[in-house]
């Protein structure tokens, strides 16, 4: 992360190198307490330009998009930081999608974002309060609704997960 400091720490809020470091921090020292351990002996976060996905890890190393790591500020009436949000999703997938379910096709979406969104309000409410960590489960039924909104199909049962906001919300 050094080589990013100067994009990472400009302007006045609360730097993104600062909330990153925190998320990943925060996320590392919950799961060696509750689970297990991180395995390695790196973990690398690296920032791209728009690919698509908002962040994707992958074992060590977590891609993250630049307009929503870095350019993107702090909401103020969430209570907490959307940067520290993501990063701690995916830095929960090093273990929820490469220590549990890697590469088995039929755990799928649904098991794994359902872990690493549990981990991710569970260090919400560690991080910023428990008022913040229901403003994050507001977000997403508000986000899961939008979705259902425009569906011209059945809703399926949520185990059977297959479409993005089911699977993230």
């Amino acid at each position: 992360l050094t080589g990013l400091t100067r994009d990472l720490t400009s302007g006045s809020e609360t730097s993104a190198l600062q909330v990153h470091l925190q998320a990943v921090t925060d996320t590392l020292e919950w799961f060696s307490a509750q689970l297990t351990p991180y395995p390695y002996k790196q973990l690398s976060l690296l920032f791209t330009p728009e690919f698509g996905p908002s962040g994707y890890a992958l074992p060590q190393v977590i891609l993250m998009s630049h307009r929503l790591a870095v350019r993107a500020r702090p909401a103020t009436d969430a209570g907490f930081d959307q940067r520290y949000r993501r990063t701690a999703h995916e830095a929960a997938h090093q273990w929820f999608g490469h220590q549990i379910g890697y590469g088995v096709e039929a755990d799928g979406s649904f098991l794994i974002e359902s872990l690493a969104k549990y981990a991710e309000l569970v260090l919400i409410e560690q991080r910023y309060g428990k008022e913040a960590m229901q403003s994050l489960v507001d977000y997403e039924r508000q986000r899961y609704q939008h979705a259902l909104r425009g569906r011209l199909t059945a809703t399926r049962a949520i185990i059977d997960a297959s479409s993005s906001p089911d699977v993230y919300a």
